[in-house]
């Protein structure tokens, strides 16, 4: 079942991620590496802060991400990146 539901999450051209309650990755499709030009080697084990900066995208994300950490409550939200804007489901 492992084997399979990685290569589901791998195939979909939709962004996939886990976090630790720190925020550090856990887990990236490829989805997640293509749009941030990062293998998913580079990713695991980091903080959005660690990967890009500490500009206000990584706030935002981290904010985000604990925000829905502490509720327990999934939300879509709409993520600024310096180049575009996406909605993500948390």
């Amino acid at each position: 079942v492992n084997a399979l539901l990685t290569g589901i999450n791998q195939a979909t051209p939709d962004i996939i991620a886990a976090k630790d309650l720190i925020g550090r990755y856990t887990y990236a499709n490829d989805g997640v590496c293509k749009v941030t030009g990062l293998s998913c080697d580079q990713m695991l084990g980091r903080t959005d802060k660690e990967l890009f900066g500490d500009i206000p995208f990584s706030a935002l994300i981290m904010a985000n991400d604990r925000r829905v950490m502490e509720s327990g409550v999934p939300e879509t939200v709409e993520e600024y990146s310096p180049d575009e804007r996406r909605s993500f489901l948390i």
